[in-house]
C-alpha cells in the first residue's frame, strides 16, 4: 500500500517577490527514507559533493511542482531547477523531505 502526502515548502524566507513561489514535494515513506543509505558524518567530509548530489536526486525524484520569482514575475519551476536556486533553498528542501520540519506548518 502506498500513501501519498504532498507538502509545500514557502519560498517566501527568499525576500522580496518570492512571497507567493513555493514548492511542493512528496514525501517520502519510511521505508524509503531508510533505505537512502545516507552516508555518515566521515563520508560527508570526506567527499560532500557524492552526499549533495544523492540529496539532489532525492530531492528532484520528490518533486512535484513549484513556483519561482525570476526578478519579475512568478514562473512555474522543473524538478532541475532546484540546483538552480540558492543553496538555502536546497538546504530546507532536505529538512523538510528528512522529516525535519513541523508537520503542522
Amino acid at each position: 500500500m502506498a500513501f501519498v502526502v504532498s507538502k509545500k515548502l514557502d519560498l517566501a524566507f527568499l525576500g522580496e517577490g518570492w512571497q507567493a513561489a513555493f514548492i511542493n514535494f512528496s514525501l517520502p515513506s519510511l521505508k524509503e527514507s531508510m533505505e537512502q543509505d545516507l552516508p555518515s558524518e566521515e563520508e560527508i567530509q570526506a567527499d560532500p559533493k557524492k552526499y549533495t548530489q544523492k540529496m539532489i536526486d532525492f530531492a528532484e525524484k520528490h518533486f512535484l511542482s513549484g513556483e519561482g520569482y525570476n526578478g519579475t514575475q512568478l514562473v512555474p519551476l522543473q524538478a532541475s531547477d532546484i540546483q538552480e536556486m540558492p543553496t538555502i533553498v536546497f538546504v530546507e528542501a532536505t529538512k523538510l523531505l528528512m522529516g525535519a520540519v513541523d508537520p503542522k506548518s
